[in-house]
């Protein structure tokens, strides 16, 4: 298991490296002020060391891993005259520190968005702080947007692009989130497979940048005026596991959906040791609709069985049979698209 961890952090090292060098520099405190400068937040950046603690944290699935690097500082002060006055000193809630963040005119809150080297993803998209640096709630994006939506998302190995623009409705108290959501589910564009003229035309004419839905959220508790949309066109498709079990799932690239069934231990772990167990699918939404790609099952956290790919809907499905994770046999008529 120890050699597991050393081998996922080199891979997320090397991911980390390799992909955003430009776009993840290492964080530096940065000042963020009210609109009408009396105000300013000071955001002192956690170890970046904390990033990788807490993702052996998640997998090890224990809150008695340590994470031993310096906590993500924030400070609030007040502009008195030509100097500040300090309101409050507070660890934050980001591993090592928020991407942006916004500052009302009374001070009395403070939203921060993101987490460095990951946009929308984890526990603190969005964290509305009160005036003392209390924490009056925290936003993943599921709780901001329908499945609907998330699955209009444009994504990254790391990130999702969800919004830009955020504002603070000062006269109405309010967060007023800006969202960037696609028309249409990004339908993939891997060598083979085969997409619609009409759709690959409207997602060469969206522009990434437009915003195209406003969310509204109550300073003061976190609660959500515009509630999410659901479009019946885009709705996963229905998954149901077996007694005893409970179902998973998360985003692929592009418009696809893995989903699988998890032995119900009483603690839901995520998978660390072999409670996978039962049927995994992934779909893909590919011009107007979802069909399922992948499928399988797990025993005792090894694949067995026969499992099935399909590239495009209609063909002949490539088929591997396993004996607990041991490839016994396989045939693939179109060849294979990576690996599954």
């Amino acid at each position: 298991m120890k050699n597991i961890l050393i081998l996922l952090i080199l891979i997320l090292t090397l991911i980390h490296n390799n992909l955003f060098a430009d776009s993840w520099p290492s964080p530096t405190e940065q000042v963020y002020e009210s609109k009408n400068g009396k105000y300013r937040l000071t955001v002192k950046p956690g170890d970046e060391s904390n990033y990788f603690d807490n993702v052996i944290k998640e997998i090890k699935n224990t809150e008695d891993f340590e994470v031993k690097g310096n906590r993500c500082i924030g400070i609030l002060e007040k502009k008195i005259s030509n100097s500040y006055v300090l309101l409050w000193k507070s660890e934050l809630n980001n591993d090592v520190s928020p991407v942006s963040a916004l500052v009302s005119d009374s001070g009395n809150y403070v939203v921060t968005f993101d987490n460095w080297s990951s946009v929308g993803r984890g526990d603190n998209v969005v964290v509305i702080y009160n005036e003392n640096g209390k924490v009056i709630k925290t936003f993943r994006l599921e709780d901001i947007l329908s499945p609907t939506e998330t699955i209009r998302l444009s994504r990254s190995v790391l990130s999702t692009k969800w919004g830009r623009g955020h504002e603070l409705d000062e006269e109405n108290n309010l967060l007023v989130l800006k969202l960037l959501i696609r028309p249409f589910p990004y339908a993939g564009g891997a060598p083979g497979r085969k997409i619609a003229p009409e759709i690959k035309e409207e997602n060469l004419k969206w522009d990434q940048n437009k915003i195209t839905t406003i969310r509204r959220l109550r300073l003061s508790d976190g609660s959500i005026i515009d509630k999410p949309i659901i479009d019946k066109r885009f709705e996963y498709p229905k998954f149901e596991c077996e007694k005893g079990q409970y179902a998973v799932q998360g985003p692929g690239g592009g418009a696809r959906l893995w989903q699988m069934c998890i032995i119900d231990n009483g603690i839901k772990s995520k998978g660390s040791e072999n409670n996978l167990h039962g049927k995994y699918q992934v779909s893909s939404f590919i011009n107007g609709a979802w069909f399922i790609e992948v499928r399988g099952q797990y025993k005792n956290g090894k694949r067995d069985g026969t499992w099935t790919q399909v590239f495009n809907e209609g063909d002949t499905p490539c088929a591997r049979e396993y004996d607990l994770g041991v490839i016994i046999k396989e045939e693939c008529p179109q060849g294979w698209w990576g690996t599954f």
